[in-house]
């Protein structure tokens, strides 16, 4: 395994889900790859639309706008509808690339009423996560490899609305790539309903990807 890089999103921008999955290319050393995608088709509900080459050994900036190109299509101001271009990051489409790597991806859920927000908000999501075949696990009883990648969703308040944030989190350091400080060491994501020791003002949506290796 490498280390937690040290990424930076441009402000205001939206490619936190692209950022993510920038830093398990590099924490499970996945260079010098060019991997063949498809962009989303929300009009049959699956990745088979227009093809999008990433190249693993770009610069990390280089590599996240072309992830972005991908993961970029909920409309930030109606999740129900999609966009061409500039959009918030799906689950979906983060675990699709993740898969497309080669890597082991499951969604945690704190618990089950959780994932029924998920569903019954972005119905979407559980549609294409159950043709991507990902499997769905309670987070308090799943055993956690130990070179195992945490991406959890988190929400916090932007002037007058809640705004969702991909976080990413990895033997007890943490990446926002929001934030100049790294690494963060925050307490765990099932103790930040609690904890002083997290993100200010942010709340743990219940739901999170898990990254492993084959």
């Amino acid at each position: 395994m490498g280390v937690l890089p040290n990424l930076k999103q441009p402000e205001g921008s939206y490619l936190c889900g692209a950022y993510s999955v920038v830093a398990c290319i590099r924490l499970f050393e996945l260079d010098n790859q060019v991997i063949t995608l498809n962009k989303f088709d929300p009009s049959v509900c699956d990745f088979s639309g227009e093809v999008v080459n990433i190249d693993t050994s770009a610069d990390d900036d280089v590599l996240a706008k072309q992830i972005y190109k991908v993961t970029g299509i909920y409309s930030p101001f109606d999740m129900d509808s999609f966009v061409e271009k500039d959009g918030f990051n799906p689950l979906f489409c983060v675990a699709y690339i993740l898969q497309k790597l080669e890597l082991d991806v499951r969604l945690l859920i704190k618990a089950p009423l959780d994932l029924e927000q998920l569903i019954n908000q972005y119905p979407v999501e559980g549609e294409v996560l159950r043709k991507l075949n990902c499997p769905i696990s309670n987070f308090d009883e799943t055993h956690h490899a130990a070179d195992s990648v945490l991406i959890p969703v988190v929400v916090y308040p932007l002037v007058e609305i809640m705004t969702s944030h991909y976080l990413v989190s990895h033997e007890q350091q943490w990446l926002d790539t929001e934030l100049d400080q790294h690494p963060l060491h925050w307490d765990k994501i099932q103790d930040w309903e609690t904890s002083q020791n997290k993100r200010s003002g942010a709340v743990w949506t219940g739901f999170a990807l898990e990254v492993s290796r084959h």
